[in-house]
C-alpha cells in the first residue's frame, strides 16, 4: 500500500493528519495520480519504506527543492530581489531540520 505524505508539514498524510487515517492506495500509480493535482505538495511512499534511508532522501530532496522554489517566487514579488541569494546548504539544513522534526514526533507518537 502507498500513501502521500505532506512534503510542507510532514507529520500529514493525504486526506489526513496522521498515518493511521491516510487515504491508501494499492499501486504507486494510482498514488501519483491522485497527487498530480498538487505539484510540490507530496510524496508517494510505500508503507513499508516509511522511516526508511530511501524515505529520508525522497523527503529531503523533495523540501530542498521546494525551499527553493518558495525562496524564488519570494524573491521574484519582493523588493528583497537583489540581496545575495542563499547558498544550496541552507535548503539542505532547512530540509534536515523538517526531517529530524519529523522523526521525533514519529518516536513520541510510538512511547504513547
Amino acid at each position: 500500500m502507498f500513501v502521500a505524505q505532506s512534503i510542507r508539514q510532514p507529520e500529514q498524510f493525504y486526506y489526513a493528519h496522521t498515518l493511521s487515517s491516510a487515504r491508501r492506495w494499492k499501486t504507486r500509480r494510482g498514488a501519483d495520480k491522485a497527487v498530480a493535482q498538487y505539484p510540490n505538495s507530496y510524496i508517494v511512499i510505500a508503507e513499508a519504506e516509511i522511516g526508511s534511508p530511501e524515505h529520508q532522501a525522497m523527503f529531503l530532496i523533495a523540501r530542498i527543492q521546494v525551499e527553493k522554489a518558495a525562496e524564488q517566487a519570494y524573491r521574484n514579488h519582493s523588493s528583497e530581489a537583489f540581496s545575495p541569494e542563499y547558498p544550496d546548504t541552507h535548503f539542505e539544513e532547512l530540509a534536515v531540520r523538517a526531517w529530524e522534526r519529523y522523526q521525533q514526533q514519529r518516536l513520541q507518537e510510538a512511547a504513547s
